[in-house]
């Protein structure tokens, strides 16, 4: 036997060297031939019969085939019979398809029959049975059907069973060789270990590309594999298939579950007349825990767009006790109002307990001022955020000024200043823009009109805890979670890979939290005051107090004393800010006129001085803000209603911390047995069995469909009937196109280099898509 390869047809060799003399040699390579591959076929030359789906027509029991094509050798117990029996049809399909695969071809299902719902009759053929259609196409193609007639018949007997009544064995194709079997579509099996990598993996925004090359590392090359780049991405496509429709009710449903599971987390929803999600809010207990350590100053943004439906993404974000972010609750609203935000903001006091923060940060938008004057009134301070609204100067104003003049660092010098007093940022403003003949700029003098809600020198006194002090606040978690999502994520692949940010988010606090109990940092002088603050902050407040320390042992000295009944007046020179500044001792208690200390909750170099010239030793205790020290994660909650609120944070921790002793271990057992094949095959047969009665005793089962995977994968199923439906397309704030006018448009056109056009043969500015000569014709 041997291929010609003119024809791609397998000839006998007495065709080929008729009475040659090297038929022993002939028979001597095609017994060679033989030992090379199992999968080389022989020739049959008994004639075809056939019978077509659905009759009941008997068929010799000889297996037929067709003159001068192949049968594929395969052993006797793979191989399909007449009168073979299964108990379900599925038996028999699979039984097929395990012989394909060891034959070397490919099967597919064919045309069936049923009565009443019950399938009676079933056929299976070659993959490459029919011929493909190719007329008309344009794109090249290759020819994969060439009217193989290899096929097996299922029928319905009366005892439920289903018996083989037809099958042909011959093909007139090759079947592939042993290093190109790996490559037949039934030698691929995308299993859960393919598909729980790819879900996992896209928690952290990597894709199916991606993932397909970090599982051939491990599993030590592709061939190794078991599955196709194609598979890996037609696997994220079904996931978001399967989540079209029930997308928001899936969603809701995972937050009842979690809810059943944890009473401490909190969740609330809306919709509109038609049933779609328009608003959610959702906070879980280690954040309202958080919230009770750090919620004092808040910062809420609206410039996240991280889902499909373009619903505005709302974290509610504070400042840990290490300067990072930490994130209270979160929410999606599809409208940009004040009814949108009133809503979230009750909800978001309604989980907290309703505790009240001191001051909320946000961007300028007049929906979010009026919830917030609804929801918090006077208790919390509202002030809008600096980063918003200088990253908009240079728009605003104009590139060139800001990149060619000093205008943005004068402007920024007295945004920032600490020591400005509200007459002398009025003077300075009006003297800048007139200096640069900004005086009739409406955009200014709008920011002008607002200044006491976003000057630092109109609240000096009020607590912002550093969270408006750092322009890069909202910057940072812009960034932070643009790591985990894109604009292009379902609502429930959007909350897994929340909590993954959110995991990493926490993970890093606690891991700054164990740094700061092992290790102490450098200190600079050899003042006790510094040795009790290094104890009790944080490694990065600590270095804030350092350099303050610092500045008030080199940059400043006694004024003058005066005392008025209990109260002693020290006026303190900062040599380093060319000013005086006044601090008020009385009975242990302190203030200084740069008012400091109610700003951030850190002590001034100016009170350092006196307290350094008095001769303490310590802090006093009361200023010493539990939020900035050491221990700050470990203090007792006393303002949060919900008493079981710590204990469903440990049973977080518990459950955690057992999934990760589980990965190390199994992580562990591969690498101790990669190189001991002994052991490896005792592990491999001990994890074998082990999932045998996993997929026995759980739902999961070897045939259960892509529905089920994906909802094991998800954990949670996809339901039969949405009663919430996925939302709408939002629109808002710069969501949209805005119209180019035509003179817009022709300047556009006239700055673009010339080209020729293949249709009218002219430089111009088309191409033959669009050639007036074409959209004449």
């Amino acid at each position: 036997m041997k291929l010609n390869a003119l024809n791609n047809q397998l000839v006998p060799f007495e065709e080929l060297f008729p009475n040659s003399a090297l038929e022993g040699e002939a028979e001597e390579v095609s017994h060679d031939a033989h030992e090379i591959s199992e999968n080389i076929v022989t020739p049959i030359d008994s004639n075809p019969t056939s019978t077509p789906i659905g009759t009941d027509s008997q068929v010799s029991p000889n297996v037929v085939g067709i003159p001068g094509v192949g049968v594929p050798h395969c052993p006797e117990d793979l191989k399909p019979s007449i009168g073979k029996t299964f108990s379900t049809l599925e038996e028999g399909l699979s039984f097929y398809k395990e012989y394909a695969k060891t034959c070397g071809f490919t099967s597919r299902l064919d045309s069936s029959k049923s009565i009443k719902g019950t399938i009676t009759h079933k056929q299976c053929v070659c993959s490459k049975e029919g011929h493909g259609k190719h007329e008309g196409v344009k794109r090249k193609r290759s020819v994969t059907r060439v009217g193989c007639e290899a096929r097996v018949n299922f029928k319905r007997l009366d005892t439920g069973e289903y018996v083989i009544y037809d099958f042909i064995e011959a093909h007139n194709h090759a079947m592939v060789t042993p290093d190109t079997m790996v490559h037949l579509k039934q030698s691929r099996d995308l299993n859960l270990v393919h598909k729980k990598m790819i879900m996992d993996n896209s928690r952290v925004n990597q894709g199916p590309v991606k993932t397909f090359r970090m599982f051939k590392e491990y599993v030590r090359g592709y061939k190794n594999v078991g599955a196709s780049l194609e598979d890996f991405k037609n696997f994220s496509r079904d996931v978001k298939k399967f989540l079209k429709d029930y997308d928001a009710q899936m969603l809701i449903e995972t937050f009842m579950q979690k809810k059943s599971m944890c009473p401490s987390f909190y969740f609330d929803f809306d919709v509109d007349c038609d049933q779609n999600l328009n608003k959610i809010f959702w906070a879980d207990p280690i954040g309202i825990k958080n919230y009770a350590l750090f919620g004092d100053s808040n910062s809420f943004d609206t410039t996240f767009d991280f889902n499909k439906y373009r619903m505005v993404f709302t974290p509610f974000t504070g400042v840990d006790n290490h300067k990072r972010c930490v994130t209270f609750a979160a929410g999606m609203i599809a409208k940009e109002n004040a009814e949108s935000f009133t809503w979230l903001f009750e909800n978001y006091v309604k989980a907290m307990g309703g505790c009240y923060p001191v001051t909320i940060i946000t961007d300028q938008c007049l929906g979010i001022k009026a919830g917030i004057e609804k929801v918090f009134g006077s208790i919390t301070q509202h002030r809008y955020c600096l980063w918003h609204i200088m990253k908009k100067m240079p728009e605003k104003v104009g590139s060139a000024i800001c990149r060619d003049t000093e205008f943005l660092k004068e402007i920024t010098s007295i945004i920032w200043g600490d020591d400005i007093e509200p007459s002398e940022f009025e003077s300075r403003w009006c003297s800048i823009l007139e200096s640069y003949e900004l005086t009739d700029h409406e955009w200014l003098n709008q920011l002008y009109e607002m200044r006491e809600s976003w000057i630092p020198a109109y609240f000096r006194d009020t607590y912002l805890g550093g969270i408006m002090r750092t322009t890069s606040r909202s910057e940072s978690e812009n960034s932070f979670f643009g790591n985990f999502t894109n604009p292009h994520l379902s609502l429930v692949e959007f909350w897994m890979r929340y909590q993954t940010a959110m995991d990493a988010q926490r993970w890093k606090n606690s891991k700054l939290t164990a740094d700061s109990k092992n290790s102490s940092p450098v200190l600079a002088t050899p003042l006790l005051l510094e040795k009790h603050a290094s104890e009790f902050y944080t490694p990065s407040i600590f270095y804030e107090f350092q350099e303050e320390l610092k500045e008030s042992c080199f940059r400043c000295g006694l004024e003058k004393i005066s005392k008025e009944e209990k109260t002693e007046k020290i006026s303190v020179i900062d040599r380093a800010r060319n000013n005086v500044y006044e601090v008020l001792c009385s009975d242990m208690k302190f203030s200084c006129s740069c008012k400091r200390f109610e700003r951030y909750g850190l002590l001034c170099r100016h009170v350092l001085w006196v307290l350094n010239s008095k001769g303490y030793e310590e802090i006093p205790g009361n200023y010493l803000l539990g939020r900035w020290g050491k221990s700050a994660s470990y203090r007792p909650i006393f303002n949060v209603a919900n008493t079981t609120l710590l204990a469903d944070c440990a049973s977080l921790d518990t459950r955690q911390q057992q999934i990760s002793e589980l990965w190390s271990e199994v992580f562990t057992s591969v690498s101790l047995v990669e190189d001991d094949e002994g052991n490896a095959e005792d592990l491999l047969l001990l994890l074998r069995n082990f999932n045998e009665k996993l997929l026995v005793s759980s739902r999961a089962s070897k045939s259960m469909s892509k529905k089920s995977e994906i909802e094991i994968l998800l954990g949670s199923k996809i339901p039969t009937q949405a009663t919430v439906l996925p939302p709408k397309q939002s629109k808002n704030k710069g969501s949209g196109r805005r119209m180019i006018s035509e003179k817009e448009m022709a300047v556009e056109q006239h700055s673009k280099p010339l080209r020729k056009c293949n249709a009218c043969g002219q430089m111009a500015n088309h191409d033959k898509r669009n050639c007036h000569k074409k959209v004449q014709q």
